[in-house]
């Protein structure tokens, strides 16, 4: 369970519609801050963690994106008449590893489009870094609240990749662009194997670290060059980590336990970098739980007393690993393939909007071609929710074979 599902769990709403977008960021409860009622909440969107996810010994040999296991899913809180289906597929790490990535297949109600349906990898935000956060884990497949399932009503197949580490054996390579990109990309030919007749043609939509990968993706497709890619639509990014921590010590609100999630990133990409050389002694008290058994809404919890200043050493961003992995996993300094439709929530609190104008520019200047949207006074889940009426009318148009109006000036 995300913040934005408890909010509209909480308000005793079945499902979002555009007016709750003012919920998100205007008048909201407040969140649970007792770790015991956070964990009784994701305990009641849970689902079991079961043999599926388990890698299959011979992983080694089988190619990317190649489909190791499927199943049946009944289980989730879809709408009426669509249809789900987990997976289990095969990718790569950072590393160049083979690892198994899960996820699910969501098909809506109807026939199929000449041509099969088209596809959507969708890619998710911020859920957590322990096994358990995987959104196929989540009655509400963590986005479900958050108008997700809108985008299969408007005519798409959506392909719900877990990212590997969440749901399968780990560690999730959490905010790592080649780790994700991997993940999505390996998806397509996974949901073929699955259903033949799907288009060729694919989108990837995401939100906040899934936002951040779409971009990625769309970097990668620029030597990638897959005929049925079409295009990305990035809702909030986190495009520039290193931007976004390097003035941390100004941070009053609350931390979160994202500090603490990105000491695992650290480690995960480099496993001689050690989580006390970025936290404080506050940072890692709660490290353990937050990164292992916990998933966003108890993590956010446990670190809520603490600001952002209080959770990390006070050299921290001097470290040779931080400063490595923020140089590495920043996007926007390669040309992308194909449109993207960028989405700021105007008061998005998570990801600064100034941080999304950076990328703009810079994106811009290299010839990306990217249509900015800005949702006025929107929070970080609301961009989603606000959003999705044009992020659909966007996917439909150059679906249809039309090129939208880009954003960009004109050198």
């Amino acid at each position: 369970m995300n913040k934005w599902s408890y909010k509209s769990s909480l308000l005793g709403l079945l499902a979002l519609t555009t007016s709750l977008g003012s919920v998100a960021y205007a008048g909201e409860p407040p969140l649970p801050t007792d770790p015991v009622v956070t964990r009784s909440l994701e305990s009641q969107d849970a689902l079991p963690r079961t043999a599926f996810y388990s890698t299959p010994s011979d992983i080694a040999t089988a190619l990317p994106g190649a489909l190791l296991k499927h199943e049946s899913a009944a289980n989730y809180d879809l709408p009426k008449g669509f249809t789900a289906t987990r997976i289990l597929y095969r990718s790569t790490d950072s590393h160049g590893q083979p690892v198994a990535t899960s996820g699910v297949v969501v098909v809506p109600p109807g026939k199929a489009p000449e041509g099969g349906w088209p596809v959507i990898v969708w890619a998710h935000g911020t859920s957590g870094t322990a096994e358990m956060c995987a959104p196929s884990l989540m009655k509400d497949v963590y986005y479900g609240s958050l108008r997700v399932f809108d985008l299969a009503s408007a005519g798409f197949v959506l392909v719900m990749t877990d990212y590997h580490g969440l749901g399968t054996d780990g560690p999730h390579q959490y905010m790592n662009k080649y780790a994700q990109v991997a993940d999505i990309r390996n998806a397509v030919p996974a949901a073929h194997a699955l259903m033949p007749e799907l288009s060729q043609k694919w989108f990837v939509v995401g939100h906040s670290q899934g936002a951040y990968a779409a971009l990625a993706t769309a970097e990668a497709e620029t030597k990638a060059n897959d005929a049925g890619y079409l295009g990305a639509v990035s809702i909030a990014p986190a495009a520039r980590p290193g931007m976004m921590n390097a003035n941390i010590s100004a941070v009053k609100k609350a931390g979160g336990p994202y500090m603490s999630w990105l000491a695992f990133a650290i480690k995960a990409q480099y496993p001689e970098f050690k989580p006390e050389d970025l936290l404080s002694k506050k940072g890692l008290k709660f490290y353990p739980e937050a990164t292992g058994g916990a998933c966003w809404l108890t993590g956010n919890a446990l670190y809520y007393p603490y600001s952002a200043k209080e959770l990390v050493r006070p050299d921290w961003n001097k470290n040779k690993y931080v400063k490595q992995f923020f140089a590495e996993q920043t996007v926007g300094y390669e040309k992308t393939l194909g449109p993207i439709l960028l989405v700021a929530g105007g008061g998005d609190t998570t990801i600064p909007i100034r941080t999304l104008n950076s990328y703009y520019k810079d994106a811009c200047h290299l010839g990306s071609d990217i249509k900015y949207l800005v949702v006025p006074n929107a929070e970080h889940g609301a961009a989603m929710v606000e959003s999705m009426d044009t992020q659909i009318s966007w996917l439909k148009s150059v679906l249809a074979g039309n090129t939208p109006a880009s954003s960009c000036p004109k050198n």
